[in-house]
């Protein structure tokens, strides 16, 4: 098991423990929710590898099972790793030193893939316990984090036909969030050779993604069984806020604020509705279109199918991650101009001339002024005020 270190007062968020604690709808048996990856980023501030150690039996404790890889490069998306660090139980990594202007080893920073092996050797209340003592004992940075729905009876309650099915509805799906689809088989597995399905919503290049596919999972005896999973997969600002949410969560008291906390099996299901309706968030199914058949832009104006409000019911919750607006700029706006659009421009100063170019540019800007707001007063009193924004850095 392991222990980690508890927040106490600010940033905590208590689990709501009015909600029934045997509510049906909270997580049927033939549904499982856990964690199926989770990648993290730590600086270790400590000249010698005693913390990096620490660290790493915090992780897995049977330090045994760990091999350090000396001068061996581990990559990280665009990260370059010195040295690589793995475990037989479905953990890999990297990390290296940190050093001051003398060249003095101040520190290490790691950052390590937890798969679903892993996740496999462990219930969700440690899984919350793993994310709690990350955020709390290492500040850790969440690069990404995979939620996954198990559905035990092989496809009878995620319902992946109607899901796929509402894509293909109108010209632009039935869909909130993703308008990306795409699917996928592999090699046949089993006695009968039946091939292993997987259906994508979204793209792997953005915060998030939803597929649902077959799995062969082995039991504990060497048997096999066939699910069905629900998987969403966050990243970037997406995994640190899913991070940062699980980690504020705290175990809620039987009765009131006081007194005994409920028991891990109670506590289980009431992280199965946080983590549940984070993974169902991720994707939304709605009627997008009105009786004439028009497309409805606002997601807000539209009902949910019944299909997935029956589904998101038997999980319990649904919960849209939200990130906050980042105010615009026009310094930023400026930095935009030069960064993607004066590229296309010279392309097309140099295919139709400068004179063409202007005329072009004139007109789109007078079919602009139709539509002046805010923003628009914003960047012009700023530019009247600091015309020396206007230049390329």
């Amino acid at each position: 098991m392991i222990i980690a270190q508890k927040k106490t007062g600010v940033g905590k968020t208590r689990l709501n423990s009015q909600v029934p604690l045997k509510d049906s709808k909270a997580q049927v048996p033939s549904l499982e929710v856990h964690l199926d990856y989770l990648r993290v980023k730590v600086e270790l501030h400590s000249s010698d590898d005693s913390e990096l150690i620490s660290f790493l039996k915090f992780i897995h404790p049977n330090q045994s099972e760990w091999i350090i890889s000396h001068d061996v490069p581990y990559r990280n998306g665009r990260d370059w790793y010195d040295n690589r660090v793995q475990s037989s139980i479905g953990v890999s990594g990297g990390y290296k030193e940190l050093q001051d202007d003398n060249g003095s080893i101040i520190g290490y920073e790691c950052v390590l893939d937890l798969g679903g092996l892993y996740f496999a050797n462990y219930n969700l209340v440690d899984q919350w316990r793993l994310i709690t003592g990350l955020s709390n004992v290492y500040s850790a940075r969440c690069q990404r984090i995979d939620i996954a729905i198990d559905d035990n009876t092989n496809g009878k309650i995620i319902p992946i036909g109607e899901m796929w099915e509402a894509t293909k509805t109108g010209t632009k799906g039935n869909t909130a969030l993703f308008q990306k689809t795409r699917y996928y088989e592999s090699g046949g597995c089993g006695a009968n050779n039946i091939p292993l399905r997987t259906w994508y919503f979204g793209s792997r290049n953005s915060g998030k993604m939803v597929r649902v596919y077959e799995k062969e999972l082995h039991g504990c005896n060497g048997e096999k069984r066939r699910v069905m999973r629900f998987e969403s997969e966050l990243k970037r600002k997406y995994s640190q806020k899913v991070f940062d949410t699980v980690a504020s969560l705290e175990r809620p008291y039987i009765n009131g604020n006081t007194g005994d906390k409920i028991d891990n099996n109670s506590f289980s299901i009431e992280l199965s509705k946080v983590l549940g309706g984070i993974a169902l968030g991720t994707i939304d199914f709605v009627n997008r279109y009105d009786l004439s058949g028009k497309y409805i832009k606002e997601y807000a104006r539209c009902k949910r199918l019944h299909f997935w409000q029956e589904f998101i019911d038997k999980i319990g919750s649904f919960l849209r991650i939200r990130l906050p607006k980042v105010a615009r700029t026009t310094e930023k706006s400026i930095a935009w101009i030069t960064r993607q659009v004066a590229g296309l421009l010279n392309a097309i100063k140099e295919g139709v001339g400068s004179a063409k170019l202007w005329e072009y540019l004139m007109d789109a800007m007078d079919e602009r002024c139709k539509y002046k707001g805010s923003y628009h007063d914003l960047v012009t009193g700023t530019l009247r005020e600091h015309p020396e924004l206007l230049r390329v850095s």
